[in-house]
């Protein structure tokens, strides 16, 4: 009976040679599997959560909603895609499809 060779493959982020167990499938990459191992992966996400959640412009550090003007919270739903006219407790109406991007 002949030895199985162990399939391996470097990860492109921490450079290590793991079996391809270790590598998530992607259907997308060549070889059926990702280049990046699935704990720097894992890491990746975690801090591309948690630099997003520090980028955005809506919320304080605690993940709170902070002073924003209106326009700026309708500049921000426009910009994130959102169709249609808002109401909000001053009663003014402001159609976000007619706001210069900025």
């Amino acid at each position: 009976m002949e030895n199985e060779a162990i399939k391996t493959k470097v990860c492109t982020h921490c450079g290590r040679e793991l079996p391809l167990t270790e590598f998530p499938k992607s259907s997308q990459c060549r070889g059926g599997h990702s280049g990046v191992c699935k704990k720097c992966k894992t890491e990746q996400m975690r801090d591309y959560r948690r630099n997003l959640a520090k980028k955005s412009r809506l919320y304080d550090e605690r993940g709170g909603l902070k002073d924003y003007t209106p326009r700026e919270l309708m500049l921000e739903l426009k910009r994130r895609g959102y169709k249609g006219v808002l109401t909000f407790t001053e009663r003014k109406t402001i159609d976000i499809s007619q706001l210069d991007n900025q």
